[in-house]
């Protein structure tokens, strides 16, 4: 999710299958070394040329099942927004493993050093893509990362040239036009988006980092790399830009892509902007702390919620029951009848073990959801680690988060203004918030919870009714 200035990538495009005969210093002793380890040898790219884009608004990602697809959506996006522009020709190369995506954009002289988790790169009207690391044509996470790449075309068409400006803008503008994109397709509110990574800022905010930091490629970089890297960078450059649009208008942000000077673009001096970004930073709401001791729920037969969900594309509502205890690989377990479906819950930890309907199951987990870790308690926090298979799916998703309880909030409801204890998920590498639970001790579980879903994309639940014992 960036872009790159190599002298190499000409080389690279212009013969898209990097021919190693030319790079000599890949030898054939490496590409021995690479067969005997069962990695992917390096393959040409596919190339896919984008011109007069058909009108394309898929209701959710599964409406999606190609990269011509995702980018026809974007562009519709892009077309139908005046304040956006449009990329024709747009051409796309699709690398098949990492290895071959590498080669690609920084030349064989660049291994074995790998170029981590850049899953995309972007330059004039070109986007790379490494398909090992993009994930599927109907995730949500792919959606993102073809329209953050998009945004960096959309600014070299701006610059009419290669962007020269603080590299923090760059990708935190690349950010909001994929938020924008998701908002004008109905999949997630830019309201929420702007939620989302005010909430990472804040709760890293005791890092100290800033915008002075963030100017040049090779800091960006090193950041990126370190723990909750993407908050440090793409959440912090995110707000920042947005703060910039809402203040003084999207058109001086495309001035500031076209001259790189940013008091004349903006009317603000730059140290002047630091030090209100850092202010306003330092006042985004934390949550009230005082949590009293919660013990675990109990659970009785019969105890029921109903939920109304959304998802990109759809709401409904779903009523969840307790209707028997149940043993699942050894573990005691509440059975939850939830639509079609019977979901299992540990009894001890009332973290979820499994889901499964009349074939069979459809969902399980290596170990107890750690949603929650009881008692609750104001602070609290722990490691959530287990792996994901949902069957259907070509491979198993690794979890590990840290979660957080940040403190006591009030949140409306269809039953009322009701308090409740919020707890909070980070990824525990990168620092993105995974998910949101607000649990209300009345009725035993959650009143609202949102998950960030890398293929699913945005899932809600809110409470809407309950009946317990």
């Amino acid at each position: 999710m960036c872009t790159f200035a190599h002298r190499s990538w000409k080389i690279a495009i212009r013969t898209p299958g990097f021919r190693l005969k030319i790079r000599r210093c890949v030898s054939v002793h490496f590409l021995v070394f690479l067969f005997v380890l069962g990695c992917d040898l390096p393959e040409q790219p596919k190339m896919v040329t984008i011109t007069n884009a058909p009108v394309f608004q898929p209701s959710s990602p599964k409406d999606i099942h190609s990269v011509e697809q995702a980018l026809a959506a974007i562009i519709t996006v892009c077309r139908l927004d005046p304040g956006l522009l449009v990329v024709d020709p747009l051409h796309v190369y699709l690398y098949k493993n990492s290895l071959s995506f590498q080669i690609g954009i920084r030349g064989a002289l660049s291994l074995p050093i790998n170029i981590g988790n850049v899953a995309a790169v972007a330059n004039a009207n070109t986007i790379y893509v490494d398909l090992g690391k993009a994930g599927s044509n109907e995730s949500a996470s792919k959606m993102w990362l073809l329209a953050h790449e998009y945004g960096h075309n959309v600014q070299a068409a701006i610059s009419e040239s290669e962007f020269r400006g603080d590299v923090w803008f760059g990708e935190g503008l690349a950010e909001w036009i994929a938020a924008h994109v998701f908002h004008k397709l109905g999949w997630q509110d830019y309201s929420l988006s702007l939620d989302r990574v005010a909430r990472e800022v804040s709760h890293l905010r005791d890092l100290e980092d800033n915008l002075n930091l963030l100017q040049t490629r090779d800091a960006w970089a090193r950041i990126n790399r370190s723990p909750q890297g993407r908050v440090r960078t793409y959440s912090l450059a995110h707000l920042a830009v947005d703060k910039l649009i809402r203040k003084k208008g999207l058109a001086t942000a495309f001035l500031y892509t076209k001259t790189a000077d940013f008091e004349r673009s903006f009317e603000w001096r730059w140290k002047d902007f630091v030090i209100e970004f850092e202010r306003y930073i330092s006042t985004i709401p934390r949550l009230e702390p005082s949590v009293p001791l919660t013990p675990k729920a109990q659970w009785r037969i019969n105890d029921q919620w109903t939920y109304s969900v959304k998802h990109i594309g759809k709401v409904f509502q779903v009523e969840k029951r307790f209707v028997r205890e149940d043993i699942y690989l050894g573990l005691p377990s509440y059975v939850i009848k939830a639509g079609q479906e019977e979901h299992l819950f540990d009894k001890e930890t009332l973290g979820l073990l499994t889901k499964r309907n009349r074939e069979g199951i459809v969902y399980r987990v290596s170990n107890s959801v750690q949603s929650v870790i009881w008692p609750l308690e104001n602070g609290k926090s722990w490691r959530a680690l287990y792996a994901v298979d949902t069957l259907g799916l070509d491979s198993v998703r690794f979890v590990d988060r840290m979660m957080f309880v940040t403190g006591s909030e009030e949140i409306k409801t269809p039953f009322g203004v009701v308090k409740t204890i919020k707890i909070e998920a980070y990824g525990r590498e990168r620092g993105r918030l995974r998910a949101e639970y607000w649990y209300y001790p009345d009725a035993k579980w959650f009143a609202k919870s949102r998950e960030y879903d890398p293929n699913e994309g945005l899932i809600e639940e809110e409470l809407v009714s309950f009946k317990v014992n």
